[in-house]
């Protein structure tokens, strides 16, 4: 077995205080395994999305620790300050968010290229061809948002986090904006991404369904880890 991509470490997470503190992550110790498919489960409030939130470094645990093994190093994530976890973020950990986070006012191509742009990193040309085709975007290219559907809008946000070649890619609630249809199409995506170029997903559902087209399936309730 290679080493995981993500290792979470007595995670905890708390908001408030008083009489009005929650608990949403309460000792949690997670990995997720390089190439793989993971799913991320849970009843609302089971901290599901918290805890996707501190793996990939879009907020800090009130403890524990949270490391990155990227490319030959080991980062840890709680260690860095909020820009230099969101430059990760635009080149060795992707994001997709339910509402597909896409900038209204710059057509397809720099909304996929946009996090590189940040980053002042070249574009491999071939591999963006080879997604947006991938992905059936070609025919989009100058189209802004909301000249697209929902499926279309989220395969943008995809061709987004892939564009650098990411370590890892985290998804919260991807396909809840979706139809059906569109969604089961982003779905069957994400599983020829693991099966065809090895990228590492990790994927937070509300969803039996679709957690169970993953490869690894963490379960959460009341801010702890049941399964994994």
């Amino acid at each position: 077995m290679s080493e995981p991509v993500i290792v979470g470490k007595n995670l905890t997470q708390h908001f408030g205080r008083g009489d009005a503190r929650v608990h949403a992550l309460k000792d949690v110790n997670v990995q997720i395994p390089t190439g793989q498919w993971t799913s991320i489960m849970g009843p609302s409030g089971s901290g599901k999305t918290t805890l996707l939130h501190t793996l990939a470094g879009l907020s800090v645990p009130s403890s524990g620790s949270v490391i990155l093994n990227s490319r030959g190093s080991q980062i840890d994530l709680t260690k860095l300050s909020e820009n230099k976890r969101a430059a990760l973020r635009r080149t060795q950990i992707g994001v997709i968010f339910q509402d597909f986070n896409l900038v209204p006012v710059l057509n397809v191509q720099d909304n996929i290229k946009l996090p590189m742009r940040l980053a002042h990193r070249q574009v491999d040309k071939g591999w963006y061809r080879e997604i947006v085709s991938r992905l059936g975007l070609a025919g989009r290219m100058k189209h802004l948002p909301h000249q697209l559907s929902g499926g279309q809008r989220q395969r943008v946000a995809i061709a987004r986090a892939l564009l650098a070649k990411p370590d890892i890619i985290f998804a919260d609630e991807p396909t809840g904006n979706l139809d059906s249809e569109a969604g089961d199409a982003v779905l069957t995506m994400f599983r020829q991404l693991v099966d065809d170029y090895g990228q590492t997903l990790a994927v937070v559902t509300h969803d039996p369904a679709a957690a169970e087209r993953g490869d690894h399936l963490i379960q959460m309730r009341d801010g702890r880890v049941v399964s994994a």
